[in-house]
């Protein structure tokens, strides 16, 4: 939380006031109102009456930007920054600024963002693409009208001429339009992508499942060559297979010195995270012994595999050790101090057998709330419910 008693310095402007941890005058070397940056805050202000705007030069407080309510702190610094690579001046700057975080509003919020973007914004927003999505929007891009592509291969199109290609696109408002409303369709695209990998896949272990959500490999488990930039958005993205509830990812954090696979906050605004195990997808649930009984028959004996044996124990060493953590070691892993409210472990996949699912489901409720356990079956299913919920409200 920010202590907003720190923010002891203010300015009018018309109605509204900007807020400061410093002196402003002191800054800028002089007493005046404005400051580089300041015309496209005010035009912010003035869109967005509801928003109160508390600016800081300390990289402890924000390193770039954060909301609490309807509070933004803004690292004035960056944000003067990220203005030095916009050549034209713009009033919606600030606002650009912004949309490079787009993962802090909500589905309404970025479609109202993109309804009123300008040509800056949407570029902005387009940088931020993955390979994968940027491929499956030029897919798009080419069967619309009026829009020249690059010749040659897309996959591996430049950042340059992928932009290039758009600029005389953008200027139009109709055709920006069209971006806009495919945001959505470029998500579901991308899930229904990792869907089909992940159904391909069921007969890998668990450091091929890893490989590919860390970006070493593509889609069709080919190594990948990316800079660190895509490899970082790469990670982002895959990790949406475990759901689009959890934000903020972080693989094989540290802690104590020991790995963990998945660290992922529940929601915005929240310190309460969930721990994800990963298993291999052809990993068994149960190991199952077939034992001759008194009847001259057979029985089945289900008994815990040794990946799950060792996963439960695994799991909550590593839910302790992030309870105990100081301060500096949440740091370290990038995240807020917190609570681990659940820990999930990702192993196998579902038997169609009756025995089986009757086990598993008693295996389940066995080790209530604080630990579950989902098989590959159950990650695809719900992505495939995802994508249906998606679909059903673009």
């Amino acid at each position: 939380m920010i202590d907003f008693s720190h923010f002891k310095y203010s300015k009018k402007y018309g109605t509204k006031e900007v807020f400061f941890d410093f002196n402003l005058s002191e800054y800028t070397g002089h007493s005046g109102r404005s400051f580089k940056g300041f015309a496209s805050l005010k035009t912010f202000l003035e869109n967005n009456p509801d928003r109160n705007i508390y600016l800081t030069t300390d990289q402890e407080t924000t390193s770039n930007f954060q909301e609490e309510d309807e509070k933004l702190i803004v690292n004035l610094k960056a944000y003067q920054d990220f203005s030095k690579t916009i050549a034209q001046n713009s009033k919606n700057r600030f606002q650009a600024f912004l949309g490079q975080n787009l993962k802090h509003y909500c589905d309404d919020e970025r479609k109202n963002f993109f309804a009123t973007s300008t040509e800056i914004e949407i570029v902005e927003r387009i940088k931020q693409f993955t390979p994968e999505q940027k491929n499956v929007f030029l897919k798009k891009l080419k069967t619309i009208e009026g829009v020249e592509l690059p010749q040659g291969d897309i996959e591996n199109i430049s950042n340059e001429d992928f932009l290039k290609a758009l600029s005389s696109f953008l200027n139009d408002p109709l055709k920006q339009r069209v971006i806009t409303n495919n945001f959505s369709q470029i998500q579901i695209n991308i899930l229904e992508e990792y869907k089909q990998f992940l159904e391909k896949n069921l007969d890998k272990k668990e450091t091929f499942i890893q490989d590919w959500i860390d970006g070493k490999i593509d889609n069709e488990g080919k190594s990948n060559n990316l800079n660190e930039e895509d490899i970082k958005k790469i990670k982002k993205s895959r990790c949406l297979i475990f759901g689009l509830e959890f934000i903020s990812h972080k693989r094989e954090g540290e802690v104590s010195s020991k790995k963990f696979d998945i660290l992922t906050k529940v929601s915005q605004g929240k310190n309460d995270y969930v721990l994800i195990e990963l298993k291999s997808p052809n990993s068994d649930v149960f190991e199952i012994k077939t034992k001759p009984n008194k009847n001259d028959g057979e029985s089945d004996e289900y008994h815990l595999s040794d990946d799950i044996a060792r996963a439960i124990p695994q799991i909550l060493e590593y839910r302790y050790l992030l309870d105990v953590a100081s301060d500096v070691e949440w740091s370290k892993i990038g995240l807020e101090r917190g609570k681990v409210s659940k820990c999930l472990i990702i192993v196998g996949t579902e038997k169609n057998d009756t025995l089986w699912a009757r086990h598993f489901l008693s295996l389940k409720k066995s080790l209530g709330g604080t630990i579950e356990i989902l098989t590959y079956t159950d990650l695809l299913l719900k992505l495939e419910t995802t994508i249906k919920n998606l679909r059903e409200n673009l």
